[in-house]
């Protein structure tokens, strides 16, 4: 099965972002072709950089295909497009993440001021500033709408798709590059289940409690909520295991672990110049791990 044809309409849109779209068809199974006619995007999944476009057309026309629609014009007074400062933006409820993220804020310094249109009940909102919303989407049988307020940006000559996807800087692609994600998640390549690791130093396993951690409560609320915690430690802290600790860690190996960081626990010890000196720390501290 080849790469996933998607039409980019208008052409002149396209154009405009040259090197995006081609970073983009090399980070996913997809080729982009620009089209200057809009019911070429009748029967294809399609990218429509354009204000109000859809409501010149009947509902029924675009039904069958996925699409991800910009309403912000190509050819607005600049003044529009414009960066307003950092803003706050709240995210809501996202397609293929299954855990809440209304409580989650994210911080854009690159959003322009517009947002989306009101639009139909059944879109859901992904994502709004304090203006409105400025991502929304809805499914339907297999195959998915966005709405986004902002065109994305093209990459600089240097630039890469991460350079658009930081801190401060990221709501003008993220709907895009997870459009793409979305389509395209079925074709081979799978995503890790568990996508976040919280480190915890120096916790011992003496008692099945350290301090406010209750391991085996930490390991619950890892496996709902989908993250890992390693437990970092030095052989010398290990001389006694209390067994009710081992066997959470054992039971709960996916959410749980341990981790080495240091043999000594000693200053800089794993930042020493010498490679001889590091190579048998580390060699001693597995030695001593055989023995947990």
């Amino acid at each position: 099965m080849g790469p996933m044809r998607i039409h980019v309409y208008p052409a002149v849109a396209a154009r405009r972002l040259t090197r995006l779209l081609e970073a983009l068809a090399r980070a996913f199974p997809v080729q982009f072709f620009p089209v200057d006619s809009l019911e070429a995007t009748f029967e294809s999944v399609s990218l429509i950089l354009g204000s109000g476009l859809e409501h010149s057309i009947p509902h029924t026309v675009f039904g069958g295909v996925s699409r991800y629609i910009v309403d912000s014009d190509i050819d607005a007074d600049a003044s529009v497009l414009v960066p307003c400062g950092d803003q706050k933006v709240s995210l809501g409820s996202i397609p293929g993440i299954r855990l809440s993220l209304s409580h989650f804020v994210l911080r854009d310094s690159q959003l322009p001021s517009h947002r989306l249109p009101s639009l139909p009940s059944d879109y859901q909102v992904a994502a709004r500033t304090e203006s409105g919303p400025i991502w929304s989407w809805k499914r339907t049988a297999q195959h998915l709408e966005y709405r986004v307020s902002h065109m994305p940006e093209e990459l600089g000559t240097n630039e890469l798709l991460r350079d658009h996807i930081r801190p401060g800087r990221c709501l003008r692609l993220l709907p895009l590059i997870h459009f793409l994600r979305q389509l395209t998640e079925t074709d081979g390549f799978e995503f890790p289940k568990c996508l976040a690791c919280v480190a915890l130093d120096d916790p011992n396993l003496h008692w099945t409690s350290y301090g406010f951690v209750r391991f085996q409560d930490l390991a619950s609320h890892a496996r709902e909520a989908s993250y890992h915690v390693a437990v970092a430690t030095v052989p010398l802290d290990s001389w006694w295991t209390h067994p009710g600790a081992a066997d959470i860690f054992r039971k709960h190996s996916g959410h749980l672990s341990l981790m080495m960081h240091g043999n000594d626990h000693t200053y800089m010890e794993l930042g020493r110049a010498s490679d001889r000196s590091n190579f048998a720390s580390s060699a001693e501290s597995v030695g001593e791990r055989r023995l947990w």
